[in-house]
């Protein structure tokens, strides 16, 4: 999930978008998922989740896209890497690229604002991917 330097959490809902390692040392930049207004205007911001299935469906297969390089806010790369797996991809950071670590104290998602809300926002999804992921498990 290819983002510009300097966004925050929030931001990242607005651009998510997967860069496919066509051949080494080069990127394919595939089109951003960006939010959609709902009925009564308001914007509705698609999950990581929704975001890399909708590049998953673009891409026609998560083998379509080969190895993806993920770069996201500092506090959000794990999560997005995690997703990105969980949808079939070949998923990693790249350690080259700096890490946007800013927050907006205005952002429309109030969890995004500071990072002590963010953090901990992420830790509970983060735990219910983990829960969902063993109660599979156990289900066969």
């Amino acid at each position: 999930m290819l983002h510009l330097p300097g966004l925050t959490p929030a931001d990242e809902g607005r651009r998510l978008t997967l860069c496919p390692d066509t051949k080494p040392g080069t990127f394919t930049k595939l089109p951003a998922s960006n939010p959609v207004k709902g009925p009564e205007g308001k914007t509705i911001y698609l999950s990581t989740d929704g975001v890399a299935k909708a590049v998953v469906a673009h891409a026609g297969s998560a083998q379509a896209l080969g190895k993806v390089v993920v770069v996201g806010h500092r506090d959000r790369v794990k999560r997005c890497v995690l997703v990105s797996r969980d949808n079939g991809m070949t998923a990693a950071v790249a350690r080259e690229v700096p890490l946007p670590v800013k927050y907006d104290p205005q952002s429309v998602q109030p969890w995004t604002r500071r990072r002590d809300a963010y953090l901990l926002s992420d830790l509970i999804a983060q735990l219910s991917m983990t829960r969902n992921r063993v109660i599979g498990e156990l289900a066969g």
